[in-house]
């Protein structure tokens, strides 16, 4: 990891923001926070930066390619201080507010007008107004299932009143119910009884024909305004550029007036604390010495509890394993990085997860033709820059399985018998692909990546014991270490011994290797109840191996998927595409080959990827590391 150094950098005020600007562009220091208020000026900068995001927000929905080309031009630093000090986009910001706010009042307008129109088209076939029978009618819906009963109960209690059924809406019948003035009650409680829902919210003093034209021609004038309003905002987008560009530089002068807000002053000095690099506090003070003579940098003691964010540090093959470390979190201060330890554990794993050649050179393809047409960095994007260099190690394991694209190596020897040989193995005479060496079809392949999955997973795990133990031993911990965590390393070698070499001699050296593991794992305890705590010890760590060498089993069963699923897309391809006519066939069997198998990558490629990080977390991590390190987060130009 990046050894850090606290900091303090104290500046007469009169240079204060060259000092900022200076530090802000090297990029080198993390700021203390030295208060949670911020100054009006920060307020006011998060205030305007709140308001171009609003208009970027808003225009973004009608960005064009030649829109999104221009965003896409990055201007240099220089260049980005120069137009932010000529280009006002406040007229800009404030069209987008006025447009968005009208609109949201015609969109209401729309709604409220669409939903009256809804709920009048129902009662079009009522004539007149209300002073012709509102006085003696009821409007309103009865449930569909009930109407009929409702009709024959109406004319045998009540032979005054009048049903008139009119539209039919879901599961409801709208209906206007007319009877004497003195029968109104009556009627309401009959009505009442069979679900009748009164539409008492409408408007009948105005014909409903009236009322349809006036919403109507609402509808028609407001969705008009609302298309212009729609263009007024599509011309504005061509502002977007010089509003991400002003956003960016109002982001550099946010982080400025946080540092200025976190700065202790004096009547003549401000003084600023920080955490920076330690290789990097000589270029530093060299820097401000020649832009700002009456500044200096002091190396400070943190504060009692105050530690130091961390930073990994590794070189650039080795970077981006920093992304599979980053996603279970970073190393806490007394930890080493353990990035360069689970690097090769991890690629191999992943190889071996998809043993597939065809789709080692598919993911390397892809992710390394997005990397270089995009010119992305592994400081940029380290974990496509994993997933590249994964699919070229997944290449080269693929090979000596086999596994093409689940292609069956003695079919392929009927159309192309170059690519193919003949074998002869425990299994008999097979046909096998060049260069391949196990053949995961067979029972001797499957075998072979069962006892290679189990054998990578125990010198995994005994990795894991041994970086404990170093972790102990070189914090002061040494008997500890020793006792607890290197004693099955002595067990294993005396395990080894015994089956490379079986002797009398070896077999008393294994014997001895286990009581020496018992007295260890029996450390801490009394002298006379070490064994006893010993052999519990030594029962649980049999147990931890047997279950955690199981979890790597993974690996062979994620293998054998792959050339499971990739066959299959192979035969039902070929299967489908056999009930077409021929000419038609050929294109039916690609679109389903090329649709299946980048279904497949896409499923495997993940599958491989969560559980090779899942052996590095929970079987690797779980022996020696914690995590909880806060990042590294440099006071820069973004």
């Amino acid at each position: 990891m990046q050894p850090m150094q606290k900091v303090a950098i104290i500046t007469h005020k009169t240079q204060e923001d060259v000092v900022l600007e200076t530090l802000q562009k090297q990029g080198v220091l993390q700021i203390s926070q030295q208060t949670e208020e911020s100054s009006e000026r920060e307020g006011e900068v998060k205030f305007k930066e709140a308001e171009l995001q609003f208009a970027i927000d808003h225009l973004e929905v009608y960005t064009t390619p030649e829109i999104e080309k221009a965003c896409a031009v990055k201007l240099n630093d220089t260049d980005l201080e120069r137009f932010a000090m000529q280009r006002d986009v406040s007229e800009v910001i404030e069209s987008v507010h006025s447009v968005q706010t009208a609109k949201a009042a015609d969109e209401r307008l729309l709604n409220d007008a669409q939903a009256a129109v809804t709920m009048l088209e129902p009662w079009t076939e009522l004539q007149g107004t209300g002073p012709q029978y509102m006085t003696s009618s009821l409007l309103g819906t009865i449930p569909k299932s009930r109407i009929d009963d409702f009709s024959d109960v109406l004319k045998k209690k009540l032979k005054t009143a009048y049903l008139e059924r009119l539209a039919l809406t879901d599961d409801k019948q709208t209906v206007r119910l007319t009877a004497l003035k003195s029968n109104k009650n009556e009627l309401e409680a009959l009505a009442t009884e069979f679900g009748f829902t009164s539409s008492s919210n409408i408007n009948f003093d105005e014909s409903i024909q009236s009322q349809l034209a006036t919403h109507q021609a609402t509808i028609t004038e407001v969705t008009d305004r609302v298309g212009g309003r729609e263009d007024v905002l599509q011309a504005l987008a061509a502002s977007l550029p010089d509003l991400k560009n002003m956003k960016r530089y109002l982001g550099w002068e946010g982080d400025k007036e946080y540092a200025r807000t976190n700065m202790e002053q004096t009547s003549q000095t401000k003084t600023m604390y920080g955490w920076m690099p330690k290789d990097k506090l000589k270029a530093v003070t060299q820097t401000l010495a020649s832009v700002a003579p009456t500044s200096t940098l002091l190396p400070v003691e943190p504060k009692a509890g105050e530690v130091a964010p961390i930073a990994l540090k590794n070189r650039w093959w080795m970077k981006p394993f920093e992304a599979v470390t980053t996603l279970y979190g970073l190393p806490n201060n007394n930890e080493f990085d353990p990035t360069a330890a689970l690097s090769p554990f991890f690629i191999l794993f992943y190889a071996l997860c998809l043993t597939d050649a065809g789709y080692g050179i598919i993911l390397t393809l892809v992710f390394g033709g997005y990397l270089l047409i995009k010119k992305i960095t592994i400081d940029d994007n380290p974990l496509f820059w994993l997933l590249f260099f994964s699919g070229i190690v997944t290449t080269l394991v693929g090979i000596p399985f086999g596994g093409w694209m689940g292609l069956d190596p003695a079919k392929v020897a009927n159309h192309f018998p170059a690519l193919t040989k003949e074998v002869l193995t425990p299994d008999g005479m097979v046909t096998m692909f060049k260069g391949q060496i196990w053949h995961l079809g067979k029972e001797t392949g499957i075998t072979f990546l069962q006892n290679l999955s189990l054998i990578l997973g125990i010198v995994h795990l005994f990795t894991g014991m041994f970086l404990a133990g170093w972790h102990k031993f070189i914090h002061g911990k040494k008997a500890e270490a020793m006792w607890n965590d290197f004693t099955p390393h002595l067990l294993l070698g005396g395990i080894l011994l015994y089956a490379f070499q079986r002797t009398p001699l070896t077999m008393w050296i294994m014997i001895a290797t286990v009581f020496v593991l018992v007295w260890g794992k029996g450390y801490g305890s009394p002298w006379y109840l070490r064994p006893v705590t010993g052999a519990v010890g030594l029962l649980n760590f049999a147990i931890g191996m047997l279950t955690n060498s199981l979890s790597y089993l993974r690996i062979l069963a994620l293998g054998l998927v792959t050339g499971a699923i990739a066959g299959a897309v192979n035969q039902v391809a070929v299967e489908v595409g056999n009930l077409f006519p021929t000419g038609v066939d050929y294109l039916i069997i690609a679109i389903i080959f090329v649709g299946g198998h980048v279904v497949s990558v896409v499923l495997n490629a993940l599958g491989s990827f969560i559980h090779s990080g899942r052996l590095q977390f929970i079987e690797f991590f779980g022996q020696f590391f914690e995590g909880g390190g806060k990042p590294f987060t440099p006071f820069k130009r973004s």
